[in-house]
């Protein structure tokens, strides 16, 4: 977008370096294609734009090194000697070379292999049975009592819990000093809005944490315009140099009557392609061609009929389109909410397209939605998004992220992921309506995408602006008197202090000799959020007063 708004506005003059990290996430099935864009539309700029690309794990270098016009540097110069060994049923190998790697393998087959460096030792843990756990903890254990740091990779989210918790019990205890330190990290990220992760709060006092993890778009920045300028675009993509150039010109063929056929470019008499409205809200919104048609034909529904006595229809439109993580529906949890809407939303219902009958069927059956349940495969979209527009509207009424979790039978992390991407989406629907013209419907998403940023009620809204006041501590303070900008602004420190600690999760705990600490931590964080309460307030007073002046 931002890229996309230099060229708009004539700035990206002064763009001189843009640096690629990560520069193996160009292969993402998701977002891979996002960086590809960007690095061909600054290879397509007048002006030479540097552009570095960095990445430790990229297998095809020389290719794109050859898309970007690029030097390649490789190095092979480690700080640390990395020495490489490969476990297998509490025998480790050494793996220095090949010849030693393809030994070592085809000793794993043996039932007595020989020549292994070292054995590690079994448990008598019942959780530590199996070899590989136990060799993960193990050596994990062992490294870090040597004062190193120690990384895991794992298949997946619940077995990364699972190890973490494991290496957890296992480490010794360390010093106060660092124990306090620890405890620290875990406060602060208790304060976090989305709050703090049940595995989290107890693996981190134990030192161990884990982490998981177009042609549009160049006509509609106008950065070619007419059927030679796509051509010297599409050979400065990395699609140029991967496919053969005649499949290549009928992809871009097709590409342009379809974009042409679904009104989304106009082609002049004279051959020159013009972005319409629609693709200058898609590019604008940093959505595909695809799901740009999506939101305009839901739009467009809106328009003719928005139910506004009610809020479903706005979490519906607020929820994201491409929702990954959010597994299989749970068509009994999703009949239940269902019947627990009120007219307005049965209504919001209509409007998008569920049918209460069929998610009824789903239901009874115990069968998953796919794209050949169904003659429009838009629809499987539409009862997914809908689905997390629940939790949407439970984030924005204050439910915690915990309890949503449990009642939607889903990860916490998805959770916390919507709550985090829906307000970027929201800002995009925004600039969507705006960019068509669509002023009623642009006012109406601005009044609710507040509430998406505080994740609570309207009542909120206010106390809500202030740093480090959302959602639990600004119903904690208007619960306790504390209603408005200009009381919180008057407060004295100590006074916030227990409402700070009342907003605290119920089942925070002190540990002993740590609640003094606690107590200063939570005083210093009263006295920011008050001295922010304050500018807010002048700053108010200074509009009121301009505004009384004019």
């Amino acid at each position: 977008m931002l890229i996309n708004t230099a060229i708009d506005e004539c700035t990206i003059g002064d763009l001189g370096v843009v640096v690629l990290d990560e520069l193996h996430m160009i292969d993402d099935d998701h977002r891979g294609y996002l960086m590809e864009l960007l690095a061909t539309k600054l290879l397509s700029l007048e002006q030479s734009v540097q552009i570095v690309g960095m990445s430790a794990t990229l297998p095809n270098t020389p290719l794109l090194a050859r898309w970007l016009n690029a030097k390649y540097y490789e190095s092979k110069y480690k700080p640390v000697l990395i020495q490489e060994y490969l476990v297998s049923d509490s025998s480790i190998y050494s793996i220095a070379t090949a010849s030693a790697f393809f030994r070592a393998l085809s000793q794993t087959r043996l039932s007595q292999p020989n020549n292994p460096c070292r054995m590690i030792q079994t448990s008598a843990h019942r959780e530590l049975r199996g070899p590989v756990k136990n060799a993960v903890v193990a050596l994990a254990i062992e490294t870090a009592s040597e004062g190193y740091g120690v990384l895991v990779f794992c298949s997946g989210r619940s077995e990364c819990e699972v190890v973490a918790r494991l290496i957890g019990r296992a480490m010794p205890e360390c010093n106060k000093e660092t124990s306090a330190k620890r405890q620290d990290i875990v406060h602060d990220l208790r304060a976090l809005p989305v709050g703090l992760d049940e595995t989290l709060e107890s693996t981190i006092p134990a030192g161990v944490a884990f982490h998981r993890t177009a042609l549009l778009e160049v006509i509609a920045v106008r950065l070619a315009t007419h059927i030679n300028a796509i051509e010297e675009y599409v050979q400065r993509t990395l699609l140029y140099h991967t496919t053969d150039k005649a499949r290549l010109k009928k992809l871009v063929e097709d590409a342009i009557h379809d974009l042409q056929n679904t009104g989304q470019i106009r082609i002049d008499s004279d051959g020159s392609f013009e972005a319409t409205s629609l693709s200058r809200a898609t590019v604008g919104s940093c959505m595909t061609p695809e799901d740009g048609l999506f939101v305009h034909d839901e739009l467009q529904r809106a328009l003719r009929a928005f139910v506004m006595d009610g809020e479903m229809h706005i979490f519906y439109m607020f929820t994201p389109l491409n929702i990954w993580g959010i597994g299989d529906i749970n068509w009994r949890i999703f009949r239940g909410e269902i019947e627990r809407l009120d007219e307005s939303g049965l209504r919001v219902l209509q409007f998008v397209g569920i049918n209460p009958a069929f998610v009824n069927r789903m239901a009874n059956s115990g069968k998953q939605l796919t794209d050949s349940e169904v003659a429009d495969p838009r629809i499987v979209r539409v009862y997914r998004r809908f689905y997390a527009a629940f939790q949407l509207r439970d984030l924005c009424n204050e439910v915690p992220i915990p309890t949503i979790a449990q009642k939607f039978d889903i990860p916490r992390g998805f959770v916390q992921t919507l709550a985090q991407t829906c307000e970027g989406f929201a800002a995009g629907m925004i600039q969507f309506c705006d960019t068509m013209g669509w002023g009623m419907l642009k006012s109406v998403m601005e009044h609710m995408s507040d509430r998406l940023k505080a994740g609570a009620r309207a009542d909120l809204l206010e106390l809500a602006r202030i740093p480090y006041v959302k959602s639990r501590t600004a119903r904690v303070f208007w619960e306790n008197g504390m209603r408005s900008l200009r009381a919180v602004a008057a407060a004295d420190p100590k006074e916030l202090v227990p409402l700070l600690f009342l907003a605290q999760p119920k089942k925070y705990k002190t540990e002993k000799g740590d609640d003094e600490r606690f107590k200063q931590k939570l005083l210093v964080k009263s006295g920011v959020i008050i001295e922010a309460a304050n500018r807010l307030w002048a700053r108010e007073q200074q509009l009121e007063f301009e505004d009384d002046e004019m």
